[in-house]
């Protein structure tokens, strides 16, 4: 008896494990996490000896800043030769995470490879993302 094998669901996320520098010195753990039902935003699970620190930043905010400085505020983005730098200011100061320029381009590309930039509003649920606005919980 032949059996064929179930095609493999699509895939709706990217989620890696990327090892920038703290500081430019300290190796540091990073979560890279994207999903299709969110998918203008990139989650950096930063993990802390105190605790777990959540960023989300605009994806296409990462990937212009592959070849260009952006960002202002909280969330700069400054790219190098080898590497890209992401500086994130919060009430307690700044932390500078230096990237690896090609592990953070292969997890953008990642992203890229389950929603072409340009496409992602063809997959929002827009009237449920207004009723969230008009009924905030």
């Amino acid at each position: 008896m032949l059996s064929t094998p179930l095609p493999e669901p699509p895939r709706t996320s990217v989620e890696l494990v990327l090892a920038p520098l703290l500081n430019g010195k300290t190796p540091y753990r990073v979560d890279f996490l994207y999903t299709v039902a969110s998918p203008w935003m990139v989650l950096l699970r930063c993990h802390n000896p105190g605790g777990r620190l959540e960023w989300l930043l605009a994806r296409d905010l990462l990937a212009l800043g592959m070849s260009t400085e952006v960002g202002e505020g909280d969330v700069r983005v400054v790219p190098d030769t080898d590497h890209v730098w992401i500086s994130f200011t919060g009430p307690e100061g700044t932390a500078f995470l230096c990237f690896d320029r090609g592990e953070l381009d292969r997890a953008l590309s990642a992203t890229e490879t389950l929603v072409r930039p340009g496409t992602e509003s063809e997959l929002t649920d827009w009237d449920t993302a207004f009723a969230a606005l008009a009924n905030p919980a």
